[in-house]
């Protein structure tokens, strides 16, 4: 069975732009579905990223807090965290100022993120793209590359699941 692991961004993106939660509420309504089927998942750093905003999407996170996000205190997940701490510092591809955001764990879900789906061998959802030319910024992909962790983005989660969004009789 597949297992995903969503990225701050999907949830950000989705409300912003294409499954707003005001005009597309199959959307969210899937995601908790797939969630209540342990096929969808998210942890508690992205869980406090959204909730810096103050929005309808803080709302939601809040409701959907227990058992979406995942709590992510444990020791097994740090030390998957310091070796890509060790590849990004070791790999001569980023600026200081990229490796320091990387490296803030209290600001940044990306590395809990990547490391939580390392070790329990679930994909990545985000809409960040591969680009390994970038020096200011760690990429999840670039990461997950390295460490063969599968990435997608959303629409192809999607799509892979099969999920209709399809409007009922007025």
């Amino acid at each position: 069975m597949t297992t995903y692991l969503l990225d701050t961004n999907v949830f950000i993106q989705a409300h912003q732009k294409w499954y707003g939660l005001d005009f597309c509420p199959a959307f969210w309504e899937w995601l908790i579905d797939q969630n209540g089927r342990n096929r969808v998942f998210s942890i508690d750093q992205v869980h406090n990223e959204i909730t810096r905003g103050e929005d309808r999407l803080v709302i939601w996170a809040e409701e959907n807090r227990e058992g979406f996000f995942l709590d992510t205190s444990y020791s097994e997940l740090q030390s998957f965290m310091n070796d890509i701490q060790t590849w990004a510092r070791g790999s001569g591809r980023y600026g200081e100022a990229a490796l320091e955001e990387f490296a803030d764990y209290d600001d940044n879900a990306d590395p809990w993120l990547i490391a939580y789906a390392g070790i329990h061998e679930w994909i990545i959802v985000t809409h960040e793209r591969a680009d390994p030319e970038r020096k200011d910024k760690v990429k999840i992909p670039d990461v997950c590359k390295e460490f063969k962790i599968d990435c997608i983005d959303p629409f192809k989660m999607l799509r892979d699941e099969g999920a209709r969004f399809v409007l009922g009789r007025a």
